[in-house]
């Protein structure tokens, strides 16, 4: 159970546009998003979401960086995929419980630990 007392941070969002359908598109954008950050050297994604709205329009997601101050960063990027621009800004304003953002990242870390002791049991000698 938690506690009332647990921190609340208050972070910038950022909503990524024009995001053409694809099969398996979430998965694919969300790994592209990740390596570019760590080619950059920025903080990990705490999430990316995909909205799909039924319609056919290109599609948005919201995403946030670890660090805050990676979020300005994201905004300024320009990148391709699918060879369409995709277009990053900062919209909306998030509220974050710090306990369970500091719970996903170990979560996070946990499962690709796993993983990783998953890959090497199978890797060819």
């Amino acid at each position: 159970m938690k506690t009332m007392t647990s921190e609340k941070e208050v972070i910038q969002e950022i909503v990524v546009m024009n995001i053409l359908r694809r099969r398996n598109i979430r998965n694919v954008l969300h790994a592209r998003i990740k390596d570019r950050a760590a080619e950059e050297g920025m903080s990990r994604v705490l999430y990316f979401h995909l909205v799909v709205d039924g319609t056919h329009r290109p599609d948005h997601g919201f995403m946030c960086m670890e660090n805050a101050m990676d979020n300005e960063r994201v905004v300024e990027w320009t990148m391709r995929f699918d060879n369409e621009p995709l277009y990053f800004s900062a919209q909306r304003y998030l509220v974050l419980d710090r306990d369970d953002v500091r719970e996903r990242l170990q979560r996070d870390d946990t499962q690709r630990q796993q993983q990783q002791q998953l890959e090497s049991l199978t890797d060819p000698v």
